[in-house]
């Protein structure tokens, strides 16, 4: 119940009764298990697969291999930032330089 709004409880009965953020539904989390099991069990034959690719096509072995990789590696999210800085700055050049 939101103390500061409690019109708001009213309103939304079922307000912060749900899932914790970020849970994953018992249903999906079903369905990544057995992709994970079937993945596990015919990694043996994946690399087959992926040879018997890339001896017709090693372009398209290489974007088989990507996509398998990215059930692995998390992907991470793009930032852009636009910055603007105002005042003076100083660049200061303090490497060691080395003579070569």
């Amino acid at each position: 119940m939101d103390p500061q709004n409690p019109a708001k409880q009213d309103k939304y009965p079922n307000l912060n009764k749900g899932r914790r953020l970020g849970a994953q539904a018992r249903k999906s989390a079903i369905v990544q298990k057995a992709i994970a099991d079937l993945t596990e069990k015919n990694l043996p034959r994946m690399q087959e697969w992926l040879e018997l690719v890339a001896k017709e096509d090693p372009k398209e072995a290489l974007k088989i291999m990507i996509a398998l990789m990215e059930y692995n590696i998390p992907k991470l999210a793009r930032i852009e930032a636009d910055v603007t800085a105002k005042g003076t700055f100083i660049i200061v050049d303090d490497f060691p330089h080395v003579d070569s």
